[in-house]
This record gives C-alpha cells, sequence and structure tokens, in this order.
C-alpha cells in the first residue's frame, strides 16, 4: 500500500538527495508494481533488485541470492521492472553465483536484454556468505565477470575496506565503478577517500557515524535495541576491540545517553 511505502521511504528522501531503492522479490508483477509507485517520490531516482542476499531466511523463501538459482526467473522480474519504470535508472545487485563462482558467467549477459543498465557483482557466491577471500581470488572472479558481460556495465562490490582494495580492482579490469558495504562502517569517509579528496581518518570518521547513529535513533525518544546496537558497533570495530567491549558494557541507562568518546 501506498502510505506503508511512504512511511518507510520517509526518513530516507529527507535529505532531498536522490535515492536508488532496492527492492526484494519473488513476484515480478507486485516488484514492478511496487517499483511504480515509487516512482511518485521525486527523490527516487531508480530501483535496484537484489539477487545477492545470503540470509538463510531470505534464501529460503526464494527470495534474494536464492534467485540465482533460477535466472529465467531473474530476467522476467528484471524485464517486469523496466516496463513499469521506463524513464528511471534500474539496476541489479548480484553474487557470482549459488554454490560456484562460475555459474554467473553463463547468464550475466541476459541482463542486457531486460533493460537494466548496469549490475553491481559481488565476489562471493552465496553459500561462502561473509567468508573472507584472497585479493587475487576476488578480483580473478569478477575479471572473468567483466568480460563474461558482453559489455553490460559492471560494478565491483566485496572486501573495500581501504582505498587500496578499490585500487587493485580499478587496475584489474573495466569496472564501471565500485560498491562499497561494510567498509563504509570502519570509514564512513572511505568514498571520498576513494575519489582522492581529503577526509578525516577512518578511526574519527567511524566514531563519529556511530554518535550520530546513536543521536539518530534516539529521537522522539527511542532507543535502539541492544542487539541492533552491538552489531554495528561489531560491524565498525570488531568483536575484540576496547570500543566494541566499550558499548557491549553498558549498562540500560548508558543505553539511552552515552557516546563514544
Amino acid at each position: 500500500k501506498h502510505k506503508h511505502l511512504q512511511r518507510f521511504i520517509a526518513p530516507f528522501i529527507a535529505g532531498k538527495v536522490p535515492v536508488i531503492v532496492q527492492l526484494m522479490a519473488t513476484d515480478a508483477h507486485l516488484a514492478a508494481e511496487t517499483a511504480r509507485m515509487l516512482t511518485g517520490f521525486p527523490e527516487v531516482g531508480g530501483i535496484n533488485i537484489n539477487f545477492a542476499c545470503p540470509s538463510r531466511q531470505v534464501v529460503r523463501h526464494g527470495a534474494g541470492g536464492g534467485q540465482l538459482r533460477n535466472p529465467a526467473e531473474m530476467f522476467a522480474i528484471a524485464s517486469e521492472i523496466r516496463s513499469a519504470i521506463p524513464d528511471l535508472s534500474l539496476s541489479v545487485k548480484l553474487r557470482c553465483g549459488f554454490e560456484d563462482a562460475v555459474e554467473i558467467l553463463d547468464w550475466i549477459n541476459g541482463f542486457k536484454f531486460c533493460g537494466v543498465e548496469f549490475a553491481v557483482v559481488h565476489c562471493r557466491t552465496v553459500k561462502e556468505m561473509y567468508t573472507a577471500l584472497p585479493a587475487s581470488e576476488r578480483i580473478q572472479r569478477l575479471y572473468a565477470v567483466v568480460a563474461a558481460a558482453d559489455g553490460l556495465p559492471i560494478v565491483a562490490n566485496g572486501d573495500i575496506y581501504a582505498p587500496e582494495d578499490g585500487v587493485e580492482y580499478l587496475n584489474a579490469a573495466d569496472f564501471a565503478g565500485l560498491m562499497a558495504g561494510r567498509g563504509l562502517f570502519r570509514d564512513p569517509y572511505l568514498l571520498r577517500r576513494l575519489s582522492g579528496c581529503d577526509a578525516l581518518a577512518p578511526e574519527v570518521g567511524s566514531r563519529f557515524f556511530f554518535n550520530k547513529y546513536l543521536e539518530i535513533s534516539r529521537r522522539d525518544g527511542k532507543v535502539l535495541y541492544r542487539s541492533s546496537l552491538l552489531e554495528t558497533a561489531r560491524m565498525i570495530w570488531g568483536a575484540g576491540s576496547p570500543l566494541f567491549k566499550t558499548v557491549l558494557n553498558w549498562n540500560d541507562e548508558e543505553m539511552k545517553c552515552a557516546q563514544i568518546i
């Protein structure tokens, strides 16, 4: 329903900057209708379809990375969404395969015929979840994807935590761009650094980010669930860091007002 979409998207478009909304779906018609409704928000500049999420719950229901087992269904969803939003950007988020990293090479170029403008490709498979890969393996996999894509622009994704990680990708193949995920938790200014701009040190930026996260979450008297707070702190600093242990040891009152100094 429109009111549900409006409630969901309100915080994201409040800054009046262009937003790409990511959808996960198993029903092409419903996905297309949702995308069409989102065009009613002028800040929405595009739709990205998530065929990459490795969450067991998501995959069990056939969405996210679970769709990689059925390329024809992915193409159907992408094609129907494209028909519903002819004037908006359309992209897909993929992993290299469900079980084997060569799976994507058989079907990646099919998205060219669905009206998809670019694909963001993560270097791991769904089965590999978040297992770290050697840089040489990441780059070899995505280099092969660029060749198989036959002209479809590929954005490299996976284990980009520092500028040198991004440079390794860009030196290896003709990628259309880079997408950083968890790396932005550790270094909120990573994209500025990758662009060659001056920025605060990662340890300063991460503290600023975490404190801003707390500030936003506490507005109107709301407090984050402890599990969400700890998960965010863990992604930023790691479970063995002193800062994570500081957050871990906060009592209920500190949860409501403390900051990382």
